[in-house]
């Protein structure tokens, strides 16, 4: 937990330092009324601007502990460089943290606590154990190796969040330092909660009250807080993007002539495209924002923010191709690279046909060729029927929300600025490209958490709350003293253990060690009950099942693998 607990600190402070630096290479650096954007937006878009070099960098070399220090060394010279208002910038964090009540520590304190007992456990996701670690491994040990989508089909799906994590982890060895910065993402989703609840600017109180019903479904809820910390699932990540600028747009006055936080309405909606592809319909945020800077005739501006899109989702695109042929896998659509690593289509297809149904209905519940016969009305029913309890309760209010919303911005009446209007339609547009495609709750966390978020701020709006009331302190208290008795009872009752200094020693399955043409692949066993076996930490390459078709393409590792015809 100590490590970790560092660790925290350090990968904020640095994405604080990456943020300082990307906002003053903006050109007509336009911040708040106070000279600084909120403390949130420094964050994620330091994350962002990592990530971009990381991307590029990850095309031809691995992100090991040599790329790190040499990244955080060039962050170091480029701060001092601007020494004078960066000395500005942490007076301003500084002056920020000064001002927030004992509460407020005391409940942070509380909350981040909880995390790092669970950011020190076990893991506790499939995708994690199976494939997340396997990819920062291949990051951190090889770079971008071509067509390892033939050791194991998930091995293709390629995202930014593996590079991300990469970046700010320590070794490649097994102790679970990989689900560290989901950690840290959790500790910023609360602390902004915090924020949004304390924050006397509000002009209007019930925005407060719903960060509240907000905070409390993410504790409430296993996967929106504590079970993100046992995971490097890459869903969280744009769960809290998509949160953020909502909520920020949200909080803009109304009427407003101009759209609000840009260039974050153009960047950062590329950005979680790649993390996932089928965050596409999120870029119509960008190109509203294009359109409106080309209309004002700001085309600094404009050059400046698309000119960070390209580099973040040429380099993506680039390594998609480089890992398994196709630009859009597990979509092959512009199939336009004729080279010899490419994935098999057929296993290709079979892979989106498990997608589609699986998250239809879990195969633990029915088979999928039950749920591929089902017509539309069945297969709802069996959706929401066997939806885990834990999602209900951010998807039913999440989803009411966003239906109550829309009707009012359809109708003409929605008391919302016009950005904040388009963002409402632009997530209802995403909610119903998932529900076609893959309709797992966990794809759309950070949608369902705004249409809460509008239905808690409506129902807010009608109880007159007087502002002289010790509310907020009777609040944080009732928090601070829920979660700190949780975290006890877990401890107490032995469901978690308390890795004082170091996170836990992942699990080593027992492996069996086939010869891909002098190259050992490494096949490991089921353990631990699992329903399947997972690679978790096996040194590379691991693998499950090989086609018998797959051959390396040269003598090393790094030249990777094709099948052969």
């Amino acid at each position: 937990m100590l490590s970790l607990f560092l660790s925290h600190i350090v990968i904020t402070g640095i994405c604080l330092c990456a943020g300082f630096l990307f906002y003053e290479s903006l050109p007509n650096n336009k911040s708040e009324s106070n000279g600084f954007r909120p403390f949130i937006v420094y964050l994620i878009s330091g994350l962002i601007f990592l990530t971009i070099l990381c991307q590029i960098l990850v095309l031809f070399l691995p992100v090991n502990l040599i790329s790190q220090c040499i990244l955080i060394l060039l962050l170091f010279i480029l701060s001092v460089l601007k020494k004078k208002a960066f000395l500005k910038f942490i007076g301003y964090v500084l002056d920020k943290i000064r001002k927030q009540s004992l509460l407020f520590f005391i409940t942070t304190c509380a909350i981040w606590f909880l995390l790092l007992l669970l950011n020190a456990g076990k893991t506790m996701m499939d995708d994690t154990e199976s494939y997340h670690i396997q990819m920062v491994k291949w990051i951190k040990e090889y770079g971008t190796v071509p067509g390892i989508v033939h050791l194991h089909e998930r091995f293709g799906f390629n995202s930014s969040w593996f590079t991300s994590i990469a970046m700010f982890n320590p070794q490649s060895g097994t102790l679970n330092y990989y689900t560290a910065l989901n950690g840290v993402l959790s500790l910023w989703l609360a602390i902004y909660l915090l924020t949004l609840i304390v924050n006397r600017q509000n002009t209007i109180q019930a925005l407060s009250m719903a960060g509240v019903v907000v905070l409390a479904v993410c504790v409430i809820s296993w996967p929106l807080l504590r079970g993100n910390a046992s995971t490097s699932n890459y869903d969280y990540i744009t769960m809290l993007v998509i949160f953020i600028l909502f909520t920020e747009t949200l909080k803009c006055p109304f009427p407003i002539k101009k759209l609000p936080l840009l260039p974050e309405w153009i960047i950062w909606p590329a950005y979680l495209f790649t993390i996932r592809i089928t965050n596409f319909p999120l870029l119509l945020l960008s190109v509203f924002s294009i359109i409106f800077l080309w209309k004002q005739k700001e085309r600094a501006c404009l050059f400046f923010s698309s000119f960070f899109c390209l580099l973040l989702i040429v380099p993506f695109l680039t390594r998609n191709v480089i890992l398994t042929g196709y630009a859009f896998y597990p979509s092959m659509y512009f199939d336009w690279f004729p080279f010899d690593w490419k994935a098999s289509k057929e296993t290709t297809l079979e892979l989106l046909r498990y997608i589609k149904y699986y998250n239809r209905v879990s195969t633990g519940v029915l088979p999928i060729e039950t749920t591929e016969a089902m017509n539309f009305s069945q297969w709802t029913k069996a959706w929401i029927t066997n939806m885990f309890t834990y999602d209900k309760i951010v998807f039913i209010p999440g989803i009411s929300g966003l239906l109550l919303e829309v009707s009012f911005v359809l109708r003409g009446k929605s008391p919302y600025s016009l950005s904040a209007r388009l963002f409402i339609l632009v997530i209802c547009l995403q909610v119903l490209v998932w529900f076609l495609v893959a309709p797992d709750p966990r794809f759309i966390y950070g949608c369902l958490l705004c249409g809460l978020l509008l239905l808690s701020r409506r129902f807010f709006i009608f109880i007159k709350i007087r502002e002289k009331t010790n509310h907020i302190s009777i609040i944080l208290l009732a928090i601070a003293m829920a979660i700190t008795s949780f975290t006890l009872l877990k401890i107490i009752r032995g469901k978690e253990r308390i890795n004082h200094l170091l996170p836990v020693m992942l699990p080593q399955p027992p492996i069996q060690t086939i010869i891909i043409d002098n190259i050992p692949v490494h096949i490991p066993q089921k353990i631990l009950n699992n329903w399947n076996p997972r690679c978790y930490a096996t040194a590379l390459p691991c693998a499950y099942a090989i086609d018998p078709r797959v051959s390396a393409r040269g003598t090393t590792i790094k030249a990777g693998f094709r099948l052969d015809k």
